[in-house]
């Protein structure tokens, strides 16, 4: 008599049940961190660009063959004048190469002191197509008209990405409310971190064993056609009465005499 109670099932519903079971389990443990995808911030600066009450600045980037979630937008900013003023980072979309319909507005510090490299992070909701060009905006809002915030330049048209994203090498600036306008004379200086949306590889080649085990476990049914599932957390070789069980990988018991 087994020590274990359970209702039977029939091996096809077994195996569909594991089946799902692990796939729930690889795709979940994808990885939930961002790498950074595209970066320039290893370049050389040659001065900074300002971003003024009423001027916006603006840098572009394009992504490569896969879907991703943007995490964060790393820009590299000089020293700022006036701390009583708002600097807020959006992702915008592309409208005949310059910045479009606002995507999102990141999270990040309002007044970001001393010169460093800032992070404005994304809500997790912002998806990033395959081939497609962003654009993130600064913007400072203050009653001084003397108050700047600070972005990096550099003359180098390099750029650091192992998945084919590029960036402009250009700025935009565009004042009050007037047009956008490009400048080809220097880069920004940032780097976007971002999260594959596509399950990794070896969740494909898990998911493809799992399904092999289905079919050996619908073509060979145990002795008796009874299949007993244990708790997914029970990863041992248990022997019942001396009676040897075996354990699949989609979690699924049976007799093995």
């Amino acid at each position: 008599m087994s020590h274990f109670a359970a209702h039977p099932l029939s091996p096809c519903r077994s195996v569909v049940f594991g089946f799902f079971s692990l796939c729930i389990m690889v795709l979940g443990t994808s990885p939930t961190h961002g790498e950074v995808v595209v970066s320039n911030l290893t370049e050389t600066s040659v001065g900074t660009i300002s971003f003024t009450p009423t001027q916006s600045v603006a840098g572009a980037f394009t992504t490569g063959d896969s879907a991703f979630t943007l995490e964060k937008i790393t820009l590299a900013l000089g020293n700022a004048s006036g701390a009583s003023s708002v600097f807020t980072v959006s992702l915008y979309s592309s409208s005949l190469g310059l910045p479009g319909a606002l995507i999102e507005t990141l999270s990040g510090p309002a007044s970001p002191q001393p010169a460093g490299s800032y992070g404005f992070s994304s809500g997790g909701s912002a998806i990033l197509n395959a081939n497609t060009t962003y654009f993130w905006v600064g913007t400072l809002t203050s009653s001084t008209a003397s108050d700047r915030r600070r972005s990096h330049l550099t003359a180098s048209t390099n750029e650091s990405s192992s998945l084919g994203w590029t960036m402009a090498n250009a700025y935009y600036t565009k004042l009050g409310s007037g047009n956008w306008t490009a400048s080809t004379s220097y880069s920004l200086m940032f780097s976007v971190d971002a999260v594959s949306v596509v399950p990794e590889p070896g969740a494909y080649a898990v998911l493809a064993g799992v399904a092999a085990l289905g079919l050996v476990a619908t073509r060979r049914r145990p002795r008796g056609g009874v299949v007993r599932i244990m708790p997914l957390v029970n990863l041992t070789w248990p022997t019942f009465h001396s009676r040897p069980y075996i354990q699949s990988t989609s979690h699924l018991w049976h007799d093995s005499r």
